[in-house]
């Protein structure tokens, strides 16, 4: 079996989680943020924001 080192972090908001690489994305955060409908709603992730970060919105798309 495969030990992870996995390390507690605390968002900005207060909320707990667990990551054993040095992304700073807080997951339950991300899931909040994710859009309940349209394209965007269908993505991970990471893909997702690197859209949002390119100027992607589902607003364009409506």
């Amino acid at each position: 079996m495969t030990t992870s080192n996995k390390n507690l972090r605390i968002c900005d908001k207060g909320h707990k989680y667990y990551k054993s690489s040095d992304c700073s994305t807080c997951p339950i955060c991300e899931q909040e943020r994710k859009p309940e409908k349209g394209f965007l709603a269908l993505l991970s992730a990471p893909a997702r924001r690197a859209l949002e970060n390119n100027g992607v919105t589902v607003a364009k798309y409506k």
